[in-house]
């Protein structure tokens, strides 16, 4: 499937509410994971889903699994990987996937 280069601020993504192809709710946009091209151009990998939103990250607990996370360690608060190529951001307002929730990989 061929799909066109476009440009989507990220600030304008985080915290976003995700829906799948079917219209139910994935989880908020936390995470945006990217990494050079051949070319060297920084494009994005995956995003990263989770179920509370980007503001109730911004908090005591949120820094707190982020400091267990920058240790190695894993937190309890786990996303639902989405592949660059199945996510639609035609309109950034209302990202979507281009698959069931079903088939996305929990983290």
């Amino acid at each position: 499937m061929s799909r066109a280069k476009r440009r989507v601020h990220v600030e304008s993504l985080m915290g976003r509410p995700v829906i799948d192809d079917s219209g139910k709710f994935v989880g908020h946009i936390a995470e945006i994971h990217a990494g050079p091209d051949p070319a060297g151009h920084l494009v994005v990998r995956e995003y990263l889903l989770r179920h509370h939103k980007l503001l109730d990250s911004i908090s005591i607990t949120g820094v707190a699994t982020l400091l267990v996370r920058l240790l190695g360690g894993r937190s309890e608060h786990a996303g639902i990987k989405v592949p660059w190529d199945k996510m639609d951001l035609s309109d950034p307002r209302h990202p979507k996937t281009l698959c069931h929730s079903g088939e996305l990989t929990k983290q």
